[in-house]
């Protein structure tokens, strides 16, 4: 798993529930159509002291269409969200999320792969109280070189483009361009060892009219990405980059790294653990910190080939530094999911039960709060 620059930090909207990777996950499956529903209770989704609940409910269809010819493999994902208040008629909204990617083998020393990714998500309410859903576009294009068995060199360019539905925030859209080369080492079990070189800029079109100084950036950085797999039932996943940003705000150095491990303990218990340091850019959300650091844990056990229960936990800490207004300081969250419970009644129809606690802890009153949130729905595959 590469950095990827870890320019950016996940916030509540892009968690994506487990239930619906059943229906959107093309697997083996050439065609595949998928429908859900999903019902959410969240007990202060206002986010402040007050109690402030609101349900909502998201409806999702996809279509994953997977083929393999020769040495070529063709891939599409498109999953369409509807979002349903029952208070906040204002943030109904609607908006899609998708991947495309076409890899061919041109040889046994010779591969290229074009990829397109969108995500998207609706903020939270602590980001911008109103409606606004965050989308962005990844497009890769690489080209790969195996020098011998166990080396291969690759070289390529990317664009992100970010967009935002809410024109009070178009000044943190940005459009940003990347270069990239690595060469890695492969062993016979899977196990490899990366160096990464990435060279890019980051452009924002639309500055803010009260902001002096631009958060248009350059930025190099330098990685090193480490895949051990001891085991057939164990991997570890290591990264450490270093960067350094040039521009009006955004200047200066910093490093990033990650760290995933899974175990397979038996057949149907798996466990994972991370933990991820980041120092984002300026502009990327309105809530900017300026260091992030964080861990999770993860539990998924499989009881019966028809059940899948699983148990969360994660801890961040985020530091800001003073802006305008706003004082320097920590705060810190922890997420629990106790228990997410998925039920498949068949190959195409499953139902999932879930629930989250969050605290977020900051010297800042009106940051200070904790929520939980409930949800419940269906899916369908065809």
């Amino acid at each position: 798993m590469s950095i990827n620059k870890l320019m950016t930090y996940v916030t509540p909207g892009m968690l994506v529930p487990l239930w619906l990777l059943c229906a959107t996950t093309a697997a083996q499956d050439r065609f595949t159509l998928g429908l859900g529903v999903q019902e959410y209770w969240d007990s202060n989704f206002a986010r402040n002291p007050d109690v402030d609940s609101e349900h909502y409910t998201v409806a999702v269809a996809s279509l994953a269409a997977n083929h393999r010819f020769s040495k070529q493999q063709l891939a599409l994902n498109l999953s369409g969200y509807q979002y349903t208040y029952d208070q906040r008629d204002d943030l109904d909204t609607d908006f899609y999320k998708g991947d495309a990617s076409w890899r061919s083998d041109w040889s046994t020393r010779i591969k290229t792969a074009l990829t397109w990714n969108h995500n998207a998500y609706q903020v939270d309410q602590l980001e911008f109280t109103g409606n606004d859903v965050v989308a962005r576009d990844d497009a890769k294009a690489q080209l790969t070189l195996g020098t011998s068995k166990h080396i291969s060199i690759t070289a390529g360019v990317s664009q992100a483009l970010q967009n935002h539905s809410n024109s009070l925030r178009q000044s943190l859209e940005f459009d940003e361009e990347e270069a990239f080369i690595e060469a890695s080492y492969h062993t016979s079990n899977d196990s490899s060892l990366t160096v990464r070189v990435r060279d890019g800029e980051r452009i924002y079109p639309y500055p803010d009219p009260n902001e002096p100084l631009s958060l248009d950036f350059d930025y190099q950085q330098r990685e090193l990405e480490g895949v051990w797999v001891p085991t057939t039932k164990t991997r570890v996943t290591a990264t450490v980059g270093r960067f350094e940003r040039e521009g009006e705000v955004n200047a200066g150095v910093g490093t990033q790294s990650l760290l995933d491990a899974s175990w397979e303990i038996s057949e149907k218990v798996e466990l994972s653990l991370g933990y991820s340091h980041s120092e984002p850019a300026v502009g990327e959300t309105s809530d900017s910190p300026s260091d992030i650091r964080g861990g999770y844990l993860i539990m998924v056990w499989e009881p019966g080939s028809k059940w899948l229960i699983s148990m969360e936990g994660r801890y961040t800490e985020q530091e800001y530094i003073q802006r305008g207004l706003e004082p320097a300081r920590d705060e810190t969250i922890i997420s629990i999911s106790p228990l997410a419970l998925t039920y498949r009644f068949s190959e195409s129809l499953a139902v999932r039960i879930d629930s989250r606690w969050v605290d977020r802890q900051s010297p800042l009153l009106y940051r200070d709060y904790d929520y939980a949130i409930a949800n419940t729905g269906l899916s369908f595959r065809f």
